[in-house]
């Protein structure tokens, strides 16, 4: 479609190379009827240029506070039950009351998983459910002899001071420093030095590794346990990951622990010793991906909760 014939798209993030700012530029890039700008909360203009978002078509908000801020009709990202709690004060399902009033029917909102999903049912049918999109044609499996000798897991997270424990970090440095297992750490994002790994690099991250170890509390749809799965690569991960969490089947799809160094220890080692399991882990993974992360289905989706917005607001 002509670019100036498209609609155009505002989509609010926090930061640049933050998840939702990926997922947004995957998914407006095969629209073809849709052109997106990106600004980012983080910027000196970001107010001004937050107010110009009456002159889109549509403007996505990475969360409710955005949205808040907005105060304009939006689709606002519905991302973790951390960041709510963290953002409104929260201290249970039921205090979620406190912000009915952004649920207004001017705005349209997109969950990141079911637990959200459900909550926001509560105040509006205006909501869908988008696990975030990752194009499968490059995060995919690459062939990689396997050495037990060399054994590495792979970590990539923010690892700043706020958000090492949500991650689960420290749990899984104690489990490989105690195995005598290689740690193999990249970083999404670090609030002091801004360091990050461009994200067309983390195929090649994945792929070096022999599982990936995500053991959070309070995701929302993580882009890391999204890519690592599409690349086959095994997953160890919590059961309050977010949509992972509620969605990947134990020892079938990945392997669930608890936030402790033990358990996930034994996740390890499992991986390590047991041949059958990583190849089931592997091509279940994949197959997961491609149900629910194809770029192609969610870009579908968004589409059509654009088409929905626009009609309503």
């Amino acid at each position: 479609m002509d670019s100036e014939k498209a609609k155009k798209v505002l989509w609010v993030c926090d930061a640049p190379q933050w998840a939702y700012e990926i997922v947004g530029k995957r998914v407006l890039g095969s629209l073809n009827d849709y052109s997106g700008d990106f600004i980012y909360k983080r910027d000196s203009d970001y107010v001004e240029k937050l107010k110009k978002g009456v002159e889109y078509d549509i403007v996505v908000c990475n969360s409710m506070e955005i949205a808040r801020q907005f105060n304009a009709p939006c689709i606002a990202r519905m991302g973790s039950m951390r960041v709510f709690r963290k953002q409104w004060h929260l201290q249970g399902t039921e205090d979620f009351y406190r912000w009915a009033d952004v649920m207004n029917e001017s705005n349209f909102f997109v969950a990141s998983n079911f637990k959200l999903f459900g909550v926001a049912q509560r105040f509006t049918d205006r909501v869908r459910l988008i696990p975030h999109a990752c194009d499968l044609t490059k995060f995919k499996p690459v062939k990689r002899e396997f050495n037990e000798e060399n054994f590495t897991v792979g970590f990539a997270g923010n690892i700043s001071d706020s958000r090492t424990d949500d991650k689960g970090f420290y749990f899984l440095e104690e489990a490989c420093s105690r195995l005598g297992v290689r740690l193999k750490k990249t970083v999404y994002f670090n609030e002091k030095n801004r360091a990050q790994t461009p994200n067309d690099k983390m195929p090649d991250f994945y792929n070096s590794v022999d599982c990936i170890a995500l053991p959070s509390n309070g995701e929302g749809c993580s882009n890391v346990l999204a890519e690592a799965l599409a690349c086959g690569v095994p997953v160890i991960t919590t059961a309050s990951a977010g949509f992972h969490g509620e969605m990947l089947i134990d020892m079938r799809d990945c392997l669930l622990v608890e936030r402790n160094a033990k358990s996930i220890m034994k996740a390890i080692m499992l991986i390590k010793k047991d041949e059958s399991l990583r190849s089931e882990l592997s091509k279940n993974g994949r197959a997961f991906a491609e149900r629910f992360h194809s770029l192609e289905k969610q870009a579908t989706a968004w589409r059509e909760v654009f088409r929905i917005f626009e009609e309503c607001k």
